[in-house]
């Protein structure tokens, strides 16, 4: 009885010096749909408060891996972040856009009949097998893209996530780039970019200057097909899967094209599943202005004046450009007889 009461106080105060516990959280959900011009703002706050709670040194997701066993996911800041819904037993990776289908890069595909293993929160194995594979790549109708759209023999159970999308609209190109980034790659790993630009159904990233520069990868071969996220009120939702290397930039599922094939696409594989998206507030961010030669400063151009040797003919540049130039004064030769 006295050792139980001695050991019961010693546990309690190991678990309260352990900062990576399951109460570290991003901060209270959103309680209300987000403008897209507030999303880096967000992003960035509930990084910065899961930062103050636990370091952001270790990226890594697994301390311990296995294919086709229980495995171990990391107890640090990652944890936080729900990356169940990736099949990390690849290097392609797949990301479940729904319980039954999954993204990833057409240049860099998994095959009909590939046995893939996704890991619950708990570390336990859940295994399926793709059925049926569509590319958009080559294809001769609709539109080229360098995303596959994978369909799984049974659907995934509900411990297992399925990423919802930002929905489509006009605003993106000026409210995404400079927003933080979740990118993942073929070791397992998460790192902290930041959005460079969006333009229609394609995104880019660059280095994110708020974070420690071990939290930055130059993407490889290799690495093409593994997801990126966006933080959204808390919630990691789908943006990207790499096709390009360096900073990463890929497909933008929120692209009003691709969205709308992808939608196409998973319908016509199974349509008893649709995509989902993040509430978003409606307003429409303007557009920032752009600048125009009217708009920008007139430059007064400036004359050198060169100095004349005394043999010389006076310059005939105005020396004061804003001043009228005054007439030249001929001289008349007096009338004959005068003088």
């Amino acid at each position: 009885m006295i050792r139980a009461l001695l050991v019961l106080p010693f546990l309690s105060l190991i678990g309260g010096c352990n900062p990576n516990r399951e109460s570290v959280t991003l901060g209270e959900p959103a309680n209300r749909a987000l403008r897209t011009a507030e999303l880096a703002d967000d992003a960035n706050r509930r990084l910065k408060t899961l930062e103050h709670q636990t370091p952001l040194t270790s990226n890594s997701l697994f301390t311990r891996y296995q294919k086709r066993s229980v495995s171990q996911w990391n107890s640090g800041w990652t944890r936080r972040i729900d990356f169940t819904g990736v099949s990390w037993s690849h290097r392609q990776a797949g990301t479940a856009v729904t319980p039954r289908h999954l993204v990833f890069a057409a240049h860099y595909p998994l095959k009909v009949g590939t046995s893939l293993t996704f890991h619950d929160r708990a570390g336990m194995v859940v295994s399926r097998k793709i059925e049926k594979l569509v590319s958009f790549r080559n294809r001769k109708e609709g539109l080229r893209a360098d995303v596959a759209v994978a369909l799984l023999d049974r659907a995934l159970p509900p411990s297992i996530k399925t990423y919802r999308l930002l929905p489509p609209r006009e605003d993106y190109s000026h409210t995404l780039p400079g927003c933080p980034v979740l990118v993942t790659e073929q070791g397992r790993r998460v790192f902290l970019h930041q959005v460079r630009s969006v333009s229609k159904n394609s995104i880019s990233f660059t280095k994110n200057a708020d974070y420690p520069e071990k939290l930055y990868k130059g993407l490889i071969t290799g690495d093409s097909g593994n997801p990126s996220f966006l933080l959204v009120g808390g919630e990691p939702v789908l943006i990207e899967t790499h096709t390009g290397g360096g900073p990463g930039s890929g497909p933008f599922y929120s692209g009003t094209e691709l969205f709308r094939e992808l939608e196409t696409t998973i319908a016509e594989l199974d349509p008893s599943y649709r995509l989902k998206t993040v509430p978003l507030d409606p307003q429409v961010a303007p557009a920032p202005p752009k600048k125009t030669p009217e708009s920008l400063p007139r430059k007064t151009p400036t004359v050198t004046r060169v100095p004349q040797s005394p043999t010389s003919k006076p310059s005939t540049v105005n020396p004061e450009p804003n001043k009228p130039r005054l007439p030249r004064v001929r001289r008349v030769p007096p009338p004959n007889g005068s003088e």
